[in-house]
């Protein structure tokens, strides 16, 4: 189904993306376009960002043990924390980010790991189909505030663990 939506039959990427990634200013394009994007797929890119601004955060945070930085990871990157996100974001988000959260929350995926549910797996999916939303059409200052919150809510909840990160 995704085959035939993301490659033409000589086998090129998907055309708004393809035209614009080599300009100076990323892969940005026009969000009519990125509203034609599969939900799955702009989560699949919103994972990768949401995971590399985790990772940045976490590399600047002062921590310097491996098994230390995995496991903040793995605090951030999970589905019940995603969907928890969701609830602190909610609020500040257009109605057109909100329809792609929706589309993306809605879209089957046919997968659910283990240490959640049915409704947050699908949360933390319109979240990621958000994020690969915002990153596609170059809606850094979203993206940011979205972080914000994310790492505010969690260095709210572990201030007396700080000083011990390293």
């Amino acid at each position: 189904m995704f085959s035939r939506f993301l490659f033409s039959k000589k086998r090129k990427a998907f055309p708004s993306i393809a035209a614009h990634q080599h300009k100076k200013e990323g892969p940005h394009i026009d969000p009519m376009e990125a509203k034609n994007i599969p939900p799955l797929m702009l989560a699949y890119i919103g994972d990768a960002v949401y995971e590399l601004a985790v990772r940045e955060h976490l590399l600047h945070s002062g921590m310097v043990k491996m098994d230390r930085l995995h496991s903040a990871a793995v605090a951030y990157v999970n589905a019940s924390r995603q969907s928890q996100l969701w609830g602190e974001i909610e609020a500040f988000l257009s109605p057109e980010q909100r329809e792609v959260f929706r589309r993306g929350r809605n879209a089957k995926s046919g997968h659910q790991p283990p240490h959640s549910t049915v409704g947050e797996y699908r949360r933390a999916t319109g979240l990621e189909a958000l994020i690969g939303y915002l990153h596609l059409t170059g809606d850094q200052a979203q993206l940011e505030r979205i972080f914000a919150t994310l790492f505010q809510a969690e260095e709210e909840a572990s201030l007396p663990e700080t000083a011990s990160h390293s």
